[in-house]
């Protein structure tokens, strides 16, 4: 997964757990600055993923579109498709191109990240864990 496909997936996966989100709440949650995540959020809404709404001021509110939960579930499918298939070899490979990234909880992973040196867990989430490299 790439890391464009990393930012909308958290993205599209905040939005869809909490029904709607801002842009201030989002780029809180993904830890990037509100002028980055609005540039995303913009895209994603220009490619039919979003529903846009004003709220206070110039604050714009995003829920889901049908486009944006098929996107959200492709997604998911491709991460769990590739975890499965190799799961130590993806979180190092994976890590090295990308700053952030979501892995299945379990502890062998737990043990394998103690190892990676200047990596960190981030935030646990139901199953996963989101890891970050320094």
């Amino acid at each position: 997964m790439s890391v464009y496909n990393e930012a909308k997936y958290e993205t599209l996966d905040y939005i869809d757990r909490n029904s709607f989100a801002t842009g201030h709440e989002l780029a809180d949650y993904r830890g990037v600055t509100h002028g980055c995540q609005s540039t995303l959020l913009r895209r994603y809404w220009r490619d039919g993923l979003l529903h846009r709404l004003s709220g206070e001021g110039k604050e714009k509110i995003y829920t889901l579109s049908t486009r944006g939960i098929e996107r959200l579930d492709f997604l998911k499918d491709q991460f769990e498709e590739v975890y499965d298939e190799q799961p130590d070899n993806y979180v190092t490979e994976y890590l090295s191109l990308v700053k952030r990234c979501r892995v299945k909880k379990d502890e062998n992973v737990t043990n394998f990240l103690k190892d990676i040196k200047r990596c960190r867990i981030i935030r646990s989430e139901n199953n996963y864990l989101i890891i970050e490299r320094e």
